[in-house]
């Protein structure tokens, strides 16, 4: 047992000369004493001192550790050292790590300064210069601000992660750096602060950089809100909201830059393989996604991907979230925990003389290596599918790049340019599932494009043509796509009908696709409405009852029973989700606030206006289009065309610009319509079709190109019935 009396080092020279000698020679001490209430002596330069009762390795032959106030020497100049007493407390701690990791802490704090207050301030002021210039009104103006506001820090703006991830990452890789320095290790180790507690005081310390610098400069960027008269409650609650997602965002990110620190044993390689577990989902993802777009029929290349669920990715989870969603926090949460999981385990059991070992664990290396040669064969293979479809050519430029990665990646494990055929096994099992991931594509093995659910298992679904230009707009006064606002609206019920439709498209697109020779040549068609050639694009959407939603994508040709297609074009479902009229909820609000709206009419060749709309009229004219809407459906559409279209839009001297104008089709049946246009003097004659010039251009009468360069085709046409001449 070792003696806790105090002695002096000049004492202990006299003492032992040979043994001190040896000590200060290795120590570096130029000054001190041994003392069992001081730590352990300088390491370095620095004046220190020897705990006789804590002194280990060969002075003392009990356990102990060096330690000093101050880190000195070579082996204190990394960025997390420090070295306390054992009594030393956390917020002591913290201090000693915040003087030492003083420049990721800086650099956090200047990354959140510029975009929560400089960032904010610019945009801000930019919104007011331009809604001076515009002569914008004031609310006008405040919508604006708060377009700015939420684009910068409302629901998941993507724009706070160009300054979250990489700020994680730096905190996370340079707080535990460390330990890719052999020394180092083995000076932390020496000293007397468990290994758990070592590795909460940096992460803390990190969540405390975070923290203080997000929260401070946003309350900065909300004194400069208010100068702009922008900070209404419901902005400020939104902010708080997306504040706490963000705090668990950094977490889950954060926690994800640990483990790629805690797998590898270079800074260099830590950050390279930070990078990979951050955009590995997502790319491959977007790779099977680009494989089902190029060799399955029926994929819905909109839908979300294959793979529609997200996983791991915590960037993923904030980015597609909805507003006040409750369950993303905990999402992230729960993705940080599991990280911090993983990465205390590989703290715990990592060996401190991997040290400078790009990747430390062997089953990690393994699998990186497969996974990398996986991805970027697949990726090399898509990418030759788009030059050329021939089977033979794809497949061997993606064995070609799988090898070669693969190569590559042990020859950055052993840095030895001889060892890039080592472990032959891992490039066989890399080829054999691009291979395979390559083949059950190309013949569809799991049958995706055979898929039709049992209507049993449907909540509802929505059945919609794609060949149509109309301009949608939903409630709230957003264009939508002619795919996003049937998905929205269109709530179908009567299940078995759809898939019957689906069912069939499924399987005549399938024939096409065997017809056309190798899979991925593409879709083509022939709008040409009316010939036995023509055929439509549909989707279709079937919303489970467990909450899935499954998307596929067909041709239905224009030789399909016309009473199949009606059984589901003639509900009231299916019109409510491809006509605005039944959503019209911001052209209502504009009308109660007296905004001036007018109404206009086309036969395809010449425009008028009619009289400005008040509320009463306007319910007038929704009433008699919804009553003649009735009597549309499939075999309607394709025995009929629109003989005009009746247009609603802002007047051109107003000075708004949220109010998007929509058009209706008018059919010669649209009687109560046609009556209410005649009675507000906003009626044309329709054209005489027959009358319009055919032939060659160049051929005809500088009149007939006349009548012809004025013509609307559009305005005379529907989704399966096009005007030709």
């Amino acid at each position: 047992m070792t003696s806790r009396t105090s002695f002096s080092a000049d004492t202990q020279k006299k003492t032992n000369p040979e043994a001190f000698s040896g000590f200060e020679k290795n120590a570096g001490i130029n000054e001190g004493s041994f003392s069992n209430d001081q730590t352990g002596g300088g390491i370095g330069d620095n004046e220190g001192a020897f705990s006789a009762g804590q002194a280990g390795g060969d002075n003392g032959g009990s356990e102990g550790a060096f330690s000093t106030g101050q880190a000195g020497g070579d082996l204190g100049d990394n960025g997390g050292a420090y070295f306390h007493k054992n009594d030393t407390g956390f917020l002591a701690r913290q201090r000693e790590l915040f003087k030492r990791r003083l420049w990721p802490a800086a650099l956090t704090f200047l990354g959140f300064l510029l975009y929560n207050v400089v960032g904010l301030a610019t945009a801000l002021t930019m919104s007011g210069q331009y809604a001076i210039e515009e002569h914008l009104s004031a609310a006008e103006q405040a919508a604006r601000l708060r377009e700015v506001i939420d684009s910068m820090l409302g629901y998941a703006n993507p724009s706070v992660l160009m300054i979250l991830v990489p700020v994680a990452a730096v905190l996370a890789i340079e707080g535990f750096s460390w330990m890719d320095s052999r020394s180092k290790v083995d000076f932390y180790e020496s000293q007397p602060l468990s290994r758990g507690k070592r590795f909460l005081d940096i992460c803390f310390s990190s969540f405390l950089y975070f923290f203080f610098s997000y929260v401070i400069t946003l309350e900065a960027g909300l004194l400069i809100t208010g100068l702009f008269h922008a900070l209404t409650r419901a902005v400020l609650a939104e902010i708080v909201w997306n504040s706490l997602c963000v705090f668990a965002l950094f977490l889950a990110v954060y926690g994800l830059g640990v483990l790629a620190a805690m797998l590898t044993g270079n800074v260099i390689v830590a950050c390279l393989a930070f990078m990979v577990l951050i955009l590995y989902e997502p790319i491959f993802r977007a790779v099977l996604g680009g494989y089902s777009s190029e060799y399955l029929t029926t994929y819905v290349s909109s839908s979300g991907g294959l793979i529609s669920t997200n996983l791991l990715n915590p960037v993923t989870h904030y980015y597609n979230s909805a507003a006040f969603d409750l369950k993303m926090p905990l999402i992230l949460i729960g993705i940080a925990a599991l990280y911090f999981a993983l990465a205390w385990l590989s703290y715990r059991v990592r060996k401190n003389e991997h040290a400078g070992t790009p990747v430390v664990f062997g089953p990690v290396r393994t699998v990186v290596r497969i996974a990398m040669s996986v991805i970027v064969g697949l990726v090399i293979g898509l990418f030759i599918s788009f030059v050329r479809d021939t089977f033979f050519i794809n497949l061997a430029w993606m064995l070609l790049f799988t090898v070669i990665t693969a190569c590559i990646m042990q020859i950055i494990y052993d840095l030895d340019f001889r060892a890039l055929f080592r472990r032959p096994l891992e490039i066989l099992a890399s080829a054999a599932i691009v291979t395979l991931i390559f083949l059950a594509f190309l013949f569809d093995v799991t049958g995706f494009d055979r898929f039709v659910p049992d209507p049993e298992k449907v909540q509802d679904a929505a059945l919609y043509c794609m060949n149509t230009d109309t301009a949608y707009v939903s409630d709230d006064g957003h264009y939508e796509g002619n795919d996003s606002f049937p998905r929205r609206y269109m709530r179908l019920t009567n299940i078995e009908d759809v898939t019957a439709i689906a069912e069939y498209g499924q399987k005549y697109t399938r024939l096409q696709k065997s017809k056309s020779g190798f899979p991925g040549s593409g879709q083509t068609s022939d709008d040409k409405g009316g010939t036995e050639n023509t055929f439509w694009n549909f989707e279709v959407l079937y919303r489970m009852k467990n909450g899935k939603e499954i998307y596929r994508a067909f041709l239905i040709p224009s030789t399909v029973a016309p009473s199949m297609m009606d059984t589901v074009t003639a509900t009231e479902e299916y019109r409510e989700g491809t006509v605005n009229i039944y959503h019209d909820n911001y052209l209502r609000k504009a009308l109660s606030e007296s905004v001036k709206i007018e109404i206009y009419y086309t036969n395809g060749s010449e425009y008028l206006s009619g009289p400005l709309l008040d509320e009463a009229m306007y319910e007038e004219f929704r009433k008699a289009y919804t009553q003649d809407l009735e009597q549309y459906s499939y075999s309607f559409a394709r025995q009929n065309r629109p003989v005009g279209s009746v247009g609603i839009s802002l007047t051109r001297d107003s000075k708004r610009d949220d109010i998007p104008a929509v058009s209706y089709s008018i059919y010669p049946s649209y009687s109560r319509t046609i009556d209410f246009l005649k009675k507000n003097g906003c009626w044309l004659e329709p054209l005489d079709l027959s009358a319009i010039p055919t032939g060659d251009y160049d051929s005809l009468t500088p009149d007939q190109q006349k009548l012809i360069d004025n013509l609307d085709t559009s305005v005379l046409s529907n989704p399966f019935n096009t005007f030709y001449y």
